[in-house]
Order: C-alpha cells, then sequence, then structure tokens
C-alpha cells in the first residue's frame, strides 16, 4: 500500500497542476484528475465516505423526531448550518465531486455518441460556443434545439465566471484534508467498513408498486413522486442534482430551479411519508441525505439500518 507521505505527495502535485492550469478547460480536467486520484485510492476515499457517513447519522439525529413547532425548526436548521461547514464531505467536496468529476468521468469512460454525453462535461471541457456543444444540442432525440440551448445555458451558468470559486473550495478541501490523513492511523482507514449499497428500495417501473423495510404501497407512474424516486434510483450512485429531480417531472419548466426548490423538498417529503420514514413511532431509516445547495442522495449505512423497539 502506498504510504501516507507518497500520498501526500501525489495530492500536493494534483493541486499544482490543477491550479496552474492555463485554460478553464485544463483546470476543469486537471480537477478531474486530483478527485480521480482520492477516488481510485480505497485509503483516501475511505476518509470520505467516513465523513458522508457521519454527516448522513447525524443530520438524522438532528431532524428527528418529527416536529411542526418553527422554533425548534429554525433551530435545527442553525444546527444543519454548522454540521455542513465543518464536516470534510458536505463543506467543500461534495459540489466539485458532482458538478466537475462524476460528468467528465462519465465522458471518460462513455462510449456513447456526443449527442448522448453528457452536456455538463463537454461544457466544461470544450466551452459553450463549441462545435460539440453545438453538436449536442442539435441532434437531441427529444428536444428541439431551442430547448436543448436552454438546458445548456442553465447548465454553463455553474461554470461561467466560476473557476475563482472552485479553486478556493479546492484549496481548503485540500488542507482540510490533508490534516485528516496526517492525523489518521493508517491502520484505521478501511473503506470496507462503510459500503455504500443498492438503497433498499423495490420500484416496480410499471406499476409504481413499491416495498420499503416493512411498508408497501403504490406511486403513480405519471406522478411526481414517482418520477423523483425514480431518478434517484436510476442515477449514479444513487444521486441527483436539484434540476435533475425538478426535470423529471418538469421538463420545460418555466421558472427557475430555485423558485421550485421548495416544491421538491415537499415531494421528498411526500415521498419520506408513503415510505414510513417519517411516521411517529419506530419510524424507517431516513435514506434522503439532502446535500445542500447541490441536491438529493439515497444512502444506506450499517447505522441506518431500522431501528429496533426497545
Amino acid at each position: 500500500m502506498t504510504g501516507t507521505k507518497e500520498l501526500v505527495d501525489l495530492l500536493n502535485i494534483r493541486l499544482t497542476a490543477t491550479l496552474r492550469s492555463p485554460s478553464d478547460s485544463l483546470f476543469y480536467q486537471n480537477t478531474h484528475a486530483y478527485i480521480d486520484l482520492i477516488v481510485k485510492n480505497s485509503t483516501l476515499y475511505s476518509i470520505l465516505i467516513k465523513a458522508e457517513a457521519e454527516y448522513s447519522k447525524k443530520h438524522s439525529e438532528i431532524w428527528h423526531p418529527r416536529t411542526e413547532d418553527e422554533k425548534i425548526l429554525d433551530e435545527r436548521e442553525r444546527l444543519t448550518y454548522k454540521l455542513e461547514r465543518f464536516n470534510l464531505y458536505t463543506a467543500n467536496f461534495a459540489l466539485p465531486f458532482v458538478r466537475i468529476y462524476s460528468p467528465i468521468e462519465d465522458y471518460k469512460t462513455s462510449d456513447d455518441p456526443t449527442h448522448r454525453q453528457d452536456p455538463v462535461a463537454l461544457l466544461m471541457l470544450y466551452g459553450i460556443k463549441s462545435t460539440y456543444a453545438e453538436y449536442w444540442a442539435k441532434n437531441r432525440p427529444t428536444v428541439s434545439y431551442k430547448d436543448a440551448l436552454k438546458e445548456l445555458k442553465v447548465y454553463n451558468r455553474w461554470f461561467d465566471g466560476k473557476r475563482k470559486e472552485y479553486e478556493e473550495d479546492l484549496k481548503q478541501f485540500h488542507v482540510d484534508f490533508l490534516s485528516t490523513i496526517l492525523t489518521t492511523k493508517e491502520d484505521t482507514l478501511n473503506i470496507e467498513k462503510i459500503i455504500t449499497k443498492r438503497p433498499p428500495i423495490n420500484l416496480d417501473p410499471r406499476t409504481g408498486s413499491f416495498s420499503f423495510s416493512n411498508v408497501t404501497g403504490e406511486l403513480n407512474p405519471k406522478g411526481q413522486e414517482f418520477k423523483v424516486l425514480s431518478t434517484l434510483l436510476t442515477s449514479k450512485d444513487y444521486f441527483a442534482e436539484y434540476e435533475i429531480l425538478i426535470a423529471s417531472y418538469r421538463p420545460y419548466k418555466p421558472e427557475s430551479s430555485k423558485v421550485l426548490k421548495p416544491e421538491l423538498a415537499l415531494i421528498i417529503k411526500n415521498i419520506k411519508e408513503k415510505l414510513g420514514i417519517l411516521q411517529t413511532e419506530y419510524p424507517n431509516p431516513d435514506i434522503f441525505l439532502n446535500i445542500k445547495n447541490v441536491g438529493y442522495r439515497l444512502v444506506t449505512f450499517d447505522h441506518q439500518q431500522k431501528q429496533k423497539k426497545p
């Protein structure tokens, strides 16, 4: 196994190359390479898996039991903000992982034609005025050229003039990550102890029938709840950004995603109620992880198993 010093040296080299990138395109590609070094190394990635698990556990503790008391809800919001600010995974890693690493990784490893690639990767690597983006927009099978261009413009706002912000996030994460590496004993870094598995939800794509723990029921296959849950279950790593989830039931939304986030939160709440997560007595585990300002992820960890009766 590569030693701690070698891993730290590699991370420093990758960060330097990223920050010195002569173009935005190369910056995003190098950011992918930096994160890829972490994700593909079990020793390094185990640290982030552990941080994500800790966040999920504490987040669940903050928001349970269910309450309608406004003062309690306000305090829970403050506690959640504090938790996200100091957690290694959510503070400065989750956003570049989702917006930069995952789309480029999909593009890098996919053999799909250009018009079926993730447009986010095309925007980062080639730009919105590139022939790649133009070809993607003109060849969408079920979307008009005009609507495809609108979609590109929405995604492009994530990157246009935002390089400095991503650089600052990356630098802060790098410092925090190295500090964690250097204060963690190598024999305690074991990715096999915390494993992300497929969420234990069975959802029939034709009828909408579902089962989760001891709860069964049906969702309307044409309804918002079904489309959101189905999108999460079929997305890579069971994660989807707010915009993707909203687009699953509002493909031609006139409002901005910011305006529609409360609507999405209500839909998630309705799904939780039907899955028995919000029931007062012996609730099912909350497997909906809300990564603030990014999206939702379905997670299952050992500590999230259904609580036993006392």
